[in-house]
């Protein structure tokens, strides 16, 4: 059964990011450069999972989803979601072992949004 670190070593692979776990939960933030220097990250998102559901999470920025149009594809978009007062994020969720739809609709969103980050 895929781990969560499984999962985010093969959603990293297939997007071209990096990431790393998070020191205060069980997190994975995901960021385009290989950075742990605050400001230097390039962080656009966060993965998780929802053991009862056997499914991951992946949350992201819904401005920059906006900007490069695949807010479309977000399986839900939440207000105040992103720890950032004021800041709404999209969600994708991914069932584990997939590599269908689900994961293909989320690896083409992120790769655009990673793109927008500077």
């Amino acid at each position: 059964m895929e781990t969560l670190e499984d999962f985010v070593v093969r959603l990293s692979n297939d997007v071209g990011c990096y990431y790393h776990k998070t020191k205060k939960s069980r997190y994975y933030t995901i960021k385009k450069y290989n950075s742990n220097y605050r400001g230097q990250m390039g962080h656009f998102g966060w993965v998780d999972e929802l053991i009862r559901d056997g499914i991951f999470r992946i949350e992201s920025y819904k401005d920059k989803a906006d900007k490069v149009n695949v807010t479309k594809f977000a399986d839900a978009v939440k207000k105040n979601r992103i720890y950032q007062k004021g800041v709404d994020g999209v969600l994708f969720y991914v069932k584990k072992e997939s590599h269908g739809d689900d994961y293909q609709k989320a690896m083409t969103s992120l790769k655009a949004i990673v793109d927008l980050v500077s």
